[in-house]
């Protein structure tokens, strides 16, 4: 990981844009590439904004079924009174989902119940592509570039 520095994908940027900002060279797209394991830059780059529209507006039927459907349910944190963990933020559960353990620390049970909350089919794929924009970069000092004599 010393050879890689984290960088963020902002708005359209392409792979030969990350190139051009970090090492002043749009040919080198293939090092933002390679130091990603990208082989399918249609698949696994981040979406444009208007190529995320495209892709929801034709992977869902109606705009209800996009932003009110249902896709999965995430857990609150849900920590004991000394701060261990016992259900991380996120975590994938079912409706209704609910909770219940040995808190040593104030000596009691504790049952909590509706740390589900749902997450819509828009929010879902928003998370996805936007999950996409975290990428490392080769540091710079890394790049040969040839000398000209």
């Amino acid at each position: 990981l010393t050879f890689f520095t984290k960088y963020a994908v902002v708005g359209d940027d392409r792979p030969d844009t990350v190139a051009t900002i970090i090492y002043d060279d749009p040919t080198l797209d293939w090092v933002v590439l390679l130091s990603n394991n990208i082989v399918n830059v249609q698949s696994e780059w981040p979406l444009s904004q208007a190529g995320f529209n495209t892709y929801i507006t034709e992977k869902y039927s109606d705009e209800t079924t996009l932003y009110s459907g249902i896709h999965h349910y995430e857990a609150s944190e849900v920590k004991t009174n000394d701060g261990s963990i016992i259900i991380a933020s996120g975590t994938r559960v079912s409706v209704g989902q609910s909770v219940s353990y040995f808190d040593e620390a104030s000596s009691q049970h504790v049952v909590r119940t509706n740390i589900a909350s749902p997450i819509t089919n828009y929010t879902h794929e928003q998370k996805l592509n936007d999950d996409k924009r975290n990428i490392f970069v080769l540091s710079e000092c890394w790049i040969s570039r040839p000398v000209l004599a």
